[in-house]
């Protein structure tokens, strides 16, 4: 498989797990360099300019690339040079087919990066395309999702199940349970001993090294009272 990227004046070609070539004589004053060994280099300076990158990324960055190319020719707007306005036109269209957050970066960072390497001025760098791509990456973002914690019915149906299992069940049905009447998180009880617990005939206590909501990380007593029923049932 090959990729060709003919564009005004140099053509990108480069072929899956191979670094490819890159003309770029239009950069370099061929015509000026009158010594063989000059011409001899000129023509292996494209395949060590695209050494930088692996051949798979190479090829993930020109299909990005070639996404842009496609949708500057049909709108016939210039693909290189990048005119920033038109380029955010561009990303202005991903935003309204609702592409993710990382198509936008990939976008921005393969234009760049093809520009890079013909010497030209990169679209990371332009201040108004840098306000374009962060409003769209807020406007493209997910709002993080946040886990319901289970209800007391839903606790005591758990321990219910688990305390007629094995010992091990048992003992998760004993965290489930203290959990619940003492409002502590899962990070406060896995990591529970017996020397933390102190069992009387009214309570029991709980010592806890370090809590996530503790401010001072210095440790702290929990009491649970003796009841028959959780709360909020």
């Amino acid at each position: 498989m090959f990729w060709f990227l003919t564009l005004s004046c140099y053509v990108i070609s480069v072929p899956s797990g191979d670094t490819g070539k890159l003309d770029l004589s239009f950069l370099v004053p061929v015509d000026g360099l009158q010594h063989p060994v000059l011409h001899r280099l000129v023509k292996v300076l494209p395949s060590v300019m695209l050494q930088d990158k692996a051949p798979k990324t190479v090829n993930s960055y020109l299909r990005a690339f070639g996404a842009w190319k496609c949708w500057a020719e049909q709108c016939h707007v210039s693909v290189l040079p990048v005119e920033p306005v038109v380029f955010s036109l561009y990303l202005v269209k991903l935003i309204q087919e609702n592409k993710s957050v990382s198509t936008i970066n990939s976008a921005l960072y393969r234009v760049s990066w093809v520009q890079k390497k013909v010497g030209q001025a990169q679209v990371t760098e332009n201040p108004f395309m840098t306000q374009v791509v962060d409003a769209a990456r807020r406007i493209l973002a997910r709002p993080p999702e946040r886990k319901k914690p289970l209800t007391a019915d839903q606790v005591m149906r758990i321990i219910s199940r688990l305390e007629k299992g094995s010992l091990a069940d048992v003992q998760v049905a004993a965290i489930f349970a203290m959990g619940l009447f003492s409002f502590l998180r899962w990070g406060d009880l896995n990591n529970l001993s017996v020397d933390n617990l102190l069992f009387a005939d009214s309570h029991v206590a709980l010592f806890l090294l370090q809590r996530k909501s503790g401010q001072f990380q210095e440790g702290s007593w929990v009491f649970i009272a003796r009841s028959e029923a959780a709360p909020g049932l």
